[in-house]
């Protein structure tokens, strides 16, 4: 559905035909637009947005319905059924209901392997560092959010500076830059081309500097309250973290005239300051 748009809408040998991969890279709107296409083909979905898990209903062992709040309103829907799938990335449904779940990295010797566990690596020769302990723990990898940026300058937000700015944060890369562990400051963003000019951007977490790890902790099991107060932070520290690339005086200009090039796309999520919705939760419940 993804390539028939671009195919249909700029030409089969467009520049942005290549650019959508075969379907696989795409703008974000475009994958909303064609996701709610395919649900409205079909008559027997009911779509509803915007509701929350309240809580489950179960007759013994069985899951028979659930509760779902409308965060915009407060009202319940209680919706009953033979079958449920919990497709979230936080698995609230499954817990409710009682299925056993995992939380965490196991331990190496829990299923004899050799890299479970505490682990510290030198992603440049693959060697494991001083501290890899092998234990387990409830920890996660390190939540980020998957930008939307745009070269345009006609269709690009500028990022301000944020109000929880701290400089602080970030100066790790710099001793990265030192020790030529990374060639650029601008290594710190996962930069991948998207259609209309437009990159698909994540967190690379190479660096020692990376300012994520561990700042998602307690998200798996919080309260929907407590989640989006993590969420709010790591959307800080992202938004910071383009803004010390764009803008730290102790980066060179080389760095920071190409970390200058990207804003955030004009058109994407614009009920939103053009900022993602979804935090890109790795893992949480299994």
């Amino acid at each position: 559905r993804v390539y028939r748009h671009y195919v249909d809408r700029y030409g089969k040998d467009s520049e942005n035909v290549k650019l959508c991969r075969d379907g696989y890279y795409y703008e974000p709107h475009v994958a909303e637009r064609v996701f709610r296409d395919i649900l409205t083909e079909q008559p027997r979905i009911r779509l509803f947005l915007g509701n929350r898990l309240q809580e489950v209903m179960r007759t013994g062992n069985r899951l028979v319905g659930i509760r779902a709040m409308d965060r915009s309103n407060g009202n319940l829907t209680e919706l009953r059924g033979r079958v449920f799938v919990d497709a979230t990335y936080e698995g609230d449904l499954a817990a409710f209901a009682g299925a056993r779940y995992r939380l965490g990295r196991e331990g190496r010797d829990e299923f004899n392997e050799s890299h479970a566990g505490v682990i510290y690596m030198d992603h440049r020769n693959r060697t494991l560092l001083p501290g890899s302990s092998g234990l387990g723990d409830k920890r996660v990898p390190a939540y980020t959010f998957r930008l939307c940026l745009s070269t345009d300058p006609a269709n690009s937000v500028s990022i301000g500076k944020p109000d929880n700015y701290d400089r602080s944060r970030y100066v790790n890369y710099f001793d990265d830059l030192k020790l030529k562990r990374i060639p650029s400051a601008v290594v710190a963003l996962s930069i991948a081309p998207i259609p209309n000019h437009k990159t698909d951007v994540n967190m690379k977490p190479w660096p020692l500097g990376f300012p994520f790890a561990g700042e998602n902790y307690g998200y798996p099991q919080a309260d929907w309250e407590e989640r989006e107060k993590i969420t709010k932070h790591l959307r800080d520290i992202t938004l910071g973290l383009v803004y010390f690339l764009q803008n730290d005086s102790q980066l060179s200009e080389e760095d920071r005239a190409r970390a200058n090039k990207y804003g955030l796309a004009k058109d994407e999520f614009t009920d939103n300051s053009h900022f993602p919705w979804q935090l890109y939760v790795r893992e949480a419940r299994r």
